[in-house]
């Protein structure tokens, strides 16, 4: 993939991904659903597993983690 980042003034980071092979699941987003808002990203200051329990008792699961 094809990645530019850039932090904007109000302290948003913004990141474009560009698939180049697959399968992924940057492939499978564009497939089902075109170009768009794939993933929202935050810090978890309480921790990750706090953070994945909370979604996950809300009957939110992660498709995809990262550090």
């Amino acid at each position: 993939m094809r990645v530019a980042l850039t932090t904007h003034a109000n302290g948003l980071m913004y990141e474009l991904i560009e698939p180049l092979t697959g399968p992924s699941i940057y492939h499978d987003f564009l497939a089902l659903h075109g170009e768009g808002l794939h993933h929202i990203a935050y810090d978890c200051p309480q921790g990750l597993e706090t953070t994945l329990k909370f979604f996950q008792n809300n009957g939110v699961e992660p498709s995809m983690e990262g550090f």
